[in-house]
């Protein structure tokens, strides 16, 4: 299965997307054909130029492409620090899961949170595999972002388009095979990344019924050029940072009409 956000017939990643349903189909052992291809992205033709939320799943041994109202982008979000243990019985694909991941989130929404954490669930058990729906990138004061590539975290569409873009500016990816620890998240900037709301920004982190603001590390000076960027420091420099990256995504979507 996956999903995105369209707009005017473009996709952001729609090559990642399609080489993801690929793989799903081999994993389920059911036949991927040019003639598939074309059928999925045919569907996605006939929705029109409104912006919507398709899901494509795999129903048997049948493609569907379902049509689904778009949503509201929400450019921040208030994450619960707690991690929940990753309980999830497919975690590295997208899909299977989808209800227990409905159930933790509207958990999350009724302590006041709008994203929150999934927890290793063997040692080390402080690590952190991925949020619910989406992937963290954590942004330290020395120029570094840090990425869980736990096991159990699903590949991300989203973040194999945006970490090639922050290394070429001059940040160092540092990839945590054991998963990232709440500590480290809280005390650097952190951006949720997914394939709706493409890049949002962590404004609070909810512990117990505290409120913690989230940092904002000064952005080195090679970086803020790079990027084209005025500002360095404070929630000024980190948003206008986000907002070039989510113009970069949209620059780079693909059309349904040209595949």
């Amino acid at each position: 299965m996956t999903s995105f956000r369209m707009v005017d017939g473009r996709v952001r990643g729609l090559d990642l997307h399609l080489e993801r349903l690929r793989t799903y189909s081999a994993f389920e052992s059911v036949p991927w054909t040019t003639e598939v291809e074309q059928a999925i992205l045919g569907r996605l033709r006939s929705f029109g130029p409104g912006p919507c939320n398709p899901k494509i799943s795999l129903e048997g041994t049948q493609w569907v492409v379902t049509h689904r109202p778009d949503r509201v982008v929400e450019d921040a979000a208030i994450v619960r620090v707690h991690p929940v243990p990753d309980e999830r019985y497919n975690p590295t694909v997208k899909g299977p899961d989808i209800y227990m991941l409905s159930v933790l989130m509207h958990r999350a929404h009724e302590k006041g949170a709008t994203e929150g954490i999934l927890g290793c669930p063997e040692a080390p058990r402080d690590r952190i595999v991925e949020c619910f729906y989406s992937t963290p990138l954590a942004f330290d004061a020395d120029g570094v972002v840090h990425v869980s590539t736990h096991p159990r975290a699903l590949a991300s569409v989203t973040a194999g388009l945006v970490l090639p873009l922050v290394e070429r500016w001059g940040f160092r990816v540092i990839r945590h095979e054991l998963g990232l620890r709440p500590p480290h998240l809280m005390h650097s900037h952190v951006w949720l990344l997914n394939s709706f709301s493409g890049v949002r920004s962590v404004s609070h982190w909810l512990e117990y019924a505290a409120m913690v603001p989230a940092s904002y590390p000064e952005i080195p000076e090679h970086i803020t050029r790079a990027a084209g960027i005025d500002d360095a420091a404070g929630p000024a420099a980190w948003e206008q940072l986000r907002g070039v990256v989510n113009d970069y995504l949209w620059a780079q979507a693909q059309s349904v009409h040209d595949v």
